[in-house]
């Protein structure tokens, strides 16, 4: 088969794309309320006092006593500087546009197979739209843009199916690719 070295190279771009959107979640970094200020603190910076100021050693011992009510604000403690949080919203990104790249590879894998005598499409639903190159991407795009908000909508609401759909969208599209490139392959080979 010799098409077929494309699903690596399809599956090699899907993981240099996630690490791409993991380093540049990274570099861009959008401030987050707690976690940002959590991370820039270290053990080595001098506690805040009630003022924002650094407390010197003259100005510890004229802090409020414990149980007064002008204490100052605990300081957060220090986080490691790995999130879990944009570590996962990458990974995510990471996977919707692996399941771009599929549907993509799909339309034209499709294309390709079509071209060929004694090859149709088997998706019933989309046999009706193959033979016009523009409604057969119209109905792709169309298709994937649903996918990929209904994915990112049903995410904010749970992270755990959006997952399970998105790696389970993948894994449909990563076979449907192999088997179209498949039959190019034996189509080509008679």
């Amino acid at each position: 088969m010799k098409n077929l070295p494309m699903i690596p190279l399809i599956a090699i771009a899907c993981v240099c794309l996630l690490f791409v959107s993991l380093r540049a979640s990274e570099i861009e970094g959008t401030p987050n309320t707690a976690t940002s200020a959590a991370v820039r603190f270290s053990l080595a910076d001098p506690p805040l006092g009630p003022s924002g100021g650094t407390i010197g050693l003259s100005q510890a011992s004229s802090l409020p006593p414990a149980g007064s009510s002008t204490r100052p604000s605990p300081v957060v403690p220090p986080v490691g500087r790995f999130e879990f949080g944009r570590l996962e919203s990458a990974a995510f990104a990471g996977s919707i546009v692996s399941l771009t790249l599929l549907n993509t590879a799909d339309y034209l894998s499709t294309r390709e197979a079509l071209k060929y005598p004694g090859v149709a499409e088997g998706n019933p639903f989309m046999s009706l739209v193959v033979k016009n190159p523009w409604a057969f991407a119209a109905v792709k795009i169309a298709t994937t843009a649903y996918f990929v908000y209904g994915l990112n909508r049903m995410r904010r609401k749970n992270k755990t199916t959006a997952w399970i759909m998105s790696l389970a969208a993948n894994a449909v599209y990563t076979w449907v690719v192999y088997n179209n490139l498949s039959v190019i392959d034996k189509v080509r080979s008679r």
